[in-house]
């Protein structure tokens, strides 16, 4: 452990050395107190607050990522340019010993600089409605929907009736011979169906009425309000580029029947939302069923005299503090750079410094698309499924995931929380499993590679 940490303290110095480090260090000392300042958002406190931190957060995650790239890559390459490591092995020193010791300091510049700079964003963050002319009404606002960690529920979707139905609707076009499956695979015709139906059961007819169910609904504190947010859209424009709706929220499960409800049903009355724009009602949680049953319906008001197609209809209770979800969120990002040294330093056993440092970001660049990348594979057709099922997927696993919901920053902006059981899970996947067996990998590599070759000369 003494020869681990000896190395680790000597990486250490020598990062804090480097033009890099300083100049990485500089820009976010500098750049985010100055996006403090300078950011506007939509010009009121909480949009604010929601640039803020996005920026800053997205920042310090790139530059210290960047950095961790950059460092882990270059350590193990430069003792070998300068011929340290051959002095330092001739010592009494295991050759996991030393790459366990690049590993750890590189880890340790890591968590003091996220410490530094994580802390300094949450100041600003805290301290930023001080210093902006904000009305009593926009500070609460900012305290219920940004500085606060909410559980978010979405109702559930009947993904399998979907597939069912696009399954029977490509049945009959095929019996009938339709001029659309001219020049297209069955698959890629089923992909389209799967989404157009999936699409129409969001809209939402003039008059009509859209109904969500969420079950198991036991917020923490029954006394702070529940939040529903959404956004419309509109399949063509309005005059005044707004809908016109009513939301009415309780258990509405014997309504039809003329049964009244044993909890308060939430009535907004008429609302008008700008389309394209994320919104929050504001509802009672005594209005939750004591089964946890919770039903929200919007009617699309019929002078709107448009389809309506409600997005992103979400049901927030807070279940923890911003400060707590906040460290969570930080921690994301420490596993992050957990994999990016493991990777890096693995690189570094042999190959080249400008070799690493270009898989290491194309991995990065992979990591912050993976969504994206699995999502695109359901429109292949069968014979390429099923070379992705066994070659290109196990390639995948092995690549970490760093968007969606393991990129902390949108749940941190939204105000939703980030579980612990999902921060461990990631963390045991990510910072444990998959970086072991690439760091494993290394050291296998390095303990075999040959360091130095005697030369007899006569």
């Amino acid at each position: 452990m003494a020869n681990i940490w000896t190395i680790a303290k000597n990486t250490i110095a020598q990062i804090f050395r480097m033009k890099i480090a300083l100049v990485v260090i500089l820009l976010l000392a500098v750049l985010l107190p100055l996006l403090s300042v300078i950011v506007v958002g939509d010009g009121t406190l909480i949009g604010k607050l929601q640039t803020f931190s996005s920026y800053g957060m997205s920042l310090m995650s790139l530059l210290l990522c960047i950095l961790t790239i950059a460092i882990s890559c270059y350590t193990l390459n430069s003792d070998f340019q300068d011929k340290i490591v051959y002095t330092v092995l001739t010592k009494p020193l295991l050759r996991y010993q030393y790459l366990l010791g690049k590993f750890f300091g590189i880890l340790t510049v890591n968590l003091i600089l996220l410490s530094i700079f994580s802390v300094m964003i949450f100041a600003f963050t805290v301290y930023l409605p001080r210093f902006t002319k904000a009305t009593d009404k926009e500070i609460q606002q900012a305290d219920n929907e940004f500085f606060t960690s909410r559980i978010s529920m979405t109702s559930h979707v009947d993904t399998e009736k979907i597939k069912t139905q696009a399954r029977e609707k490509l049945q009959k076009l095929i019996e009938s011979d339709a001029p659309i499956l001219e020049g297209k695979s069955r698959s890629s015709v089923l992909n389209a169906l799967i989404g157009s139906i999936a699409m129409k059961e969001k809209t939402v007819e003039p008059g009509a009425v859209k109904k969500w169910n969420f079950k198991n609904v036991f917020p923490k504190d029954s006394s702070k309000p529940l939040y529903i947010r959404f956004s419309f859209r509109t399949v063509s424009d309005t005059p005044d580029n707004s809908v016109y709706s009513r939301w009415i929220v309780g258990d509405l499960s014997d309504t039809d029947s003329g049964k009244l409800p044993d909890t308060p049903i939430y009535d907004s009355n008429l609302r008008k939302d700008v389309v394209d724009t994320v919104r929050e009602i504001q509802v009672p949680a005594d209005t939750i069923a004591k089964d946890g049953h919770l039903d929200i319906a919007m009617q699309n008001m019929y002078y709107n005299g448009v389809t309506v197609i409600a997005e992103k209809v979400e049901l927030l209770y807070k279940s923890d503090s911003f400060a707590v979800n906040y460290f969570r969120g930080v921690a994301l990002i420490f596993i992050r750079l957990i994999f990016l040294t493991a990777l890096g330093v693995s690189l570094s056993t042999w190959l080249s410094f400008p070799v690493a440092i270009m898989v290491c970001l194309m991995v990065y660049a992979t990591g912050s698309i993976n969504g994206f990348i699995l999502d695109s594979f359901s429109y292949l057709s069968h014979t390429a499924a099923m070379y992705y099922s066994l070659i290109v997927k196990p390639i995948i696993f092995i690549l970490p995931k760093f968007d969606g919901k393991y990129n902390p920053t949108p749940m941190i902006v939204d105000g939703e929380t980030i579980t612990w059981f999902f921060l461990g899970s990631s963390f045991f996947f990510t910072a444990i499993v998959k970086s072991c067996l690439i760091f494993l990998y290394g050291m296998f590599v390095f303990k075999n590679r040959e360091i130095a070759k005697i030369t007899l000369h006569n």
